[in-house]
């Protein structure tokens, strides 16, 4: 059942949301926590504002 849901839930996604998904797993794999992901595109939206 958990895996049907999930496959529903996917189905909902958009690209960026795919994209989003896909770096924070590459940090995740890296050992970078999900906070620094976020400051560290803060910071760089701010930077190339």
């Amino acid at each position: 059942m958990e895996g049907k849901m999930k496959l529903q839930l996917e189905s909902f996604k958009t690209e960026e949301d795919k994209e989003w998904l896909k770096l924070m797993k590459e940090a995740k794999q890296a050992g970078i926590s999900k906070e620094e992901v976020k400051t560290f595109i803060q910071k760089y939206k701010i930077k190339n504002a």
